[in-house]
C-alpha cells in the first residue's frame, strides 16, 4: 500500500476557542475524479482506493473532501468520524494531491482550501490514506508542516 502524507496547518481558529488557537492539519493523498462520468469504479482492483483516518483528539462531523481541481461536485462525504476511526476504502478513477476539505468541530465549520501548483499529476492507481488532525497551537502563528 502506498501512503503519502501531507500535513498542513492552514487555519487560525480563534472563533472556536478564546483559550487556544486550533490549527487544522490535513494529510492527504487523495480522492476524486475529474469528470462526472467516471466517479466510482465498480471493480476495486482498478483505479485508486482512498480512505480517511481521524488521528486527532476530536470527533468530526460532516467531513467533505474534494481533490478534483476540475469538478467541485465530486466529493468524499463522511457523516461522522470519531477519534481513531478509519473509513472503508472507496474507489475512484483518479485523485489529485492537495484537496479542498471541510469538517465540523464543536459546531464550528473548519475549511482547508487545498492548493495546486498547476502541474499536479493525478494518481490513477494505488491505495492511499488521508490523515486528518487538529493541533492545539496555543496562540502560535500559522505554520505549514510537510512530513
Amino acid at each position: 500500500m502506498k501512503t503519502i502524507t501531507l500535513c498542513l496547518n492552514p487555519i487560525n481558529l480563534n472563533a472556536l476557542s478564546r483559550k487556544a488557537i486550533l490549527f487544522l492539519v490535513i494529510s492527504f493523498s487523495l480522492i476524486a475524479c475529474s469528470s462526472d462520468d467516471v466517479f466510482i469504479i465498480e471493480d476495486a482492483s482498478l483505479g485508486v482506493n482512498v480512505r480517511v483516518t481521524n488521528v486527532s483528539d476530536f470527533d468530526f462531523e460532516d467531513i467533505i473532501v474534494n481533490a478534483s481541481t476540475n469538478n467541485a461536485n465530486v466529493n468524499f462525504n463522511i457523516e461522522n468520524l470519531d477519534v481513531g476511526e478509519t473509513t472503508d476504502y472507496r474507489n475512484f478513477a483518479e485523485v489529485f494531491p492537495y484537496p479542498w476539505a471541510s469538517l465540523v468541530l464543536d459546531g464550528e465549520t473548519l475549511v482547508w482550501h487545498g492548493y495546486t501548483t498547476g502541474l499536479d499529476v493525478p494518481y490513477f492507481e494505488g491505495s492511499f490514506t488521508c490523515f486528518i488532525d487538529i493541533i492545539d497551537g496555543h496562540n502560535q502563528e500559522k505554520s505549514l508542516l510537510v512530513f
